[in-house]
């Protein structure tokens, strides 16, 4: 049991009361973090935990695991008296739940700097049975290690290079934390809408004449609709590969107008016809936002040419390290709308 303000190394279910020293670091090129310890030499560990390697590692701080993962390799330093063993996070992309991603980034390099370019496609196809075309079918879209490639090669681009220390600690267990790194968060759930047909929204778009309208009719105890309208020449039209109708979440239309002239990243989730767009998490205070205020749908031209009814059901967007940011959108094509 972790001791308070101590870091407590365990391998292999085994808790080690002494160790010279621990490096946490978030490796940007491998999206993932690793871990590097120094253990004195002795038959002891050499009797009990050889070979370390592919043995469980975590680390605990104030009780709470803030390193979950695996050793992978592992070398004796006889002059120097000293193991060194290397390990690697088990869970995906963020360490783990309890760190908070916005820590791992220096000041000058924002996580909406880097979301904002990011549009990754995710090929997920789904058709309706022959013959059965009046049945509706789903889509599901949770991104995390293929989001994390695509934050990877934006990273990339960026100014950071290399190693980002995430915490160290000495052999009494001081935790020493690394730049940008203030504190150890919670999970947040972001957005959390109950599975009910509160959020069901029936979005039909005309394309015909000049003037395109886009109407979304929220259906629930209460009817709502949206109208929005916007003009677009024909030329322009014949210019244009996919087209954004935006839609919100119990918000007026003002509302919406203010959200959407706020300067936030987008994420955008995508099958290879469909684009799903919200906010960004971070603000320019590198503060959490709430992300269902707004709701992009990107739809390529032909599709929303050749179709004219289609459901989305917006479900749950979490925060959470333990499998990086990741929200889960259903989407139910109805009658001629054919996903594939």
């Amino acid at each position: 049991m972790a001791l308070q303000n101590k870091l407590v190394l365990i391998i292999a279910n085994k808790t080690i009361e002494y160790f010279k020293s621990i490096e946490v670091n978030f490796d940007i090129k491998a999206i993932t973090s690793n871990i590097i310890i120094e253990l004195p030499y002795g038959e002891d560990y050499e009797d009990i935990y050889k070979p370390f390697k592919f043995q469980s590692v975590s680390l605990e701080y104030n009780n709470k695991t803030v390193f979950l993962g695996v050793i992978e390799n592992w070398q004796t330093v006889i002059n120097e008296n000293t193991y060194i063993l290397q390990g690697r996070a088990l869970t995906s992309v963020f360490c783990h739940k309890f760190t908070n991603i916005k820590n791992y980034i220096y000041k000058d390099t924002t996580i909406g700097n880097i979301l904002n370019t990011i549009s990754g496609e995710y090929n997920i196809k789904v058709k309706l049975p022959l013959g059965d075309t009046d049945k509706l079918n789903t889509i599901y879209f949770n991104h995390n290690e293929s989001f994390a490639y695509q934050i990877q090669n934006q990273i990339s681009r960026t100014s950071i290079k290399g190693y980002v220390p995430l915490l160290s600690c000495d052999f009494e267990g001081n935790l020493v934390f690394g730049k940008n790194i203030e504190k150890l968060t919670e999970a947040n759930e972001v957005l959390n809408l109950d599975y009910d047909y509160n959020n069901i929204y029936d979005a039909k778009i005309n394309y015909r004449g000049n003037l395109r309208k886009a109407k979304y009719t929220r259906y629930g105890q209460n009817e709502e609709s949206t109208n929005i309208e916007f003009t677009i020449s024909d030329s322009e039209m014949s210019r244009l590969n996919i087209i954004d109708s935006r839609y919100s979440i119990g918000k007026t239309i003002d509302e919406l107008r203010n959200i959407a002239s706020r300067d936030r990243a987008y994420d955008i989730m995508a099958s290879n016809q469909i684009y799903i767009h919200y906010k960004s998490w971070l603000d320019k205070n590198n503060s959490l936002i709430d992300t269902g205020d707004i709701i992009s749908l990107r739809i390529s031209k032909k599709l929303i040419e050749d179709s004219t009814k289609f459901i989305i059901e917006t479900l749950k967007l979490y925060y959470s390290n333990e499998i990086g940011f990741y929200s889960m959108f259903k989407l139910t094509p109805y009658n001629t709308f054919n996903v594939g």
